[in-house]
């Protein structure tokens, strides 16, 4: 399977992003579902999983927090957005891909905690790095196999078409767009065409002792 999509921050930084997210969510979203520019799942019975992985996490003792109060948790096909605080590894959400407006989140005391943990997961498809730190982002570019890395942004290296988008190991093999799309989605047939004499043929026996003694000094230069 693959890897849920998650969110590592910071112990200093975890209430700073909730409140600002909640913020963000009222302002473009001022009715929370209700309002007309949020969107919904595709059909119910996509609904129905992510609600089913909701009352799993519940269920298991794990704080589910609305980030949009300002209206019903889900109405006509849609749900709110929440925030999954420490959901175990064991739980549905965090063994399928989400797709859904259900974000779980880990804190961190330091980075190389952070790391540890995303290495011992299957590689992602994508990860999004938010840091000013110089170090920090060298550290995630060398120690993390991922599809592709983005550092203070999301989304945007696919609508980058010089630069290759697609995933590694688990999360897909291969890349579409610039030359490596042209490699993707085409093959290279290798074509062979023997020009003079065939050298070959002084490699069939029967075998003379100059054969034998160009062998031996091969052999004893390797």
């Amino acid at each position: 399977m693959r890897r849920a999509r998650l969110c590592h921050v910071s112990c200093r930084a975890k209430a700073d992003l909730i409140d600002y997210i909640k913020q963000e969510l009222s302002v473009y979203y001022p009715k929370g579902v209700l309002s007309p520019d949020y969107t919904s799942l595709i059909n119910a019975r996509q609904l129905d999983r992510l609600k089913n992985y909701l009352e799993q996490a519940r269920a298991a003792g794990v704080e589910c927090e609305n980030l949009m109060p300002q209206g019903p948790e889900q109405s006509d096909g849609k749900l709110a957005l929440h925030l999954l605080h420490q959901p175990g590894d064991e739980l549905d959400v965090m063994q399928d891909e989400i797709f859904g407006p259900l974000l779980p989140i880990f804190t961190y005391a330091d980075m190389s905690d952070a790391l540890s943990y995303i290495q011992q997961k299957p590689r992602p498809l994508s990860m999004y790095l938010f840091t000013q730190q110089s170090d920090d982002q060298q550290r995630c570019e060398e120690s993390i196999a991922s599809g592709s890395l983005v550092i203070n942004h999301t989304l945007v290296q696919v609508a980058q078409a010089d630069l290759p988008f697609g995933g590694i190991g688990e999360s897909g093999m291969g890349a579409y767009h610039a030359e490596e799309g042209f490699r993707t989605f085409s093959h290279s047939k290798s074509v062979l065409r023997k020009r003079g004499p065939n050298l070959l043929a002084l490699l069939r026996p029967p075998y003379r002792r100059s054969i034998h003694r160009l062998v031996a000094k091969f052999w004893t230069f390797l």
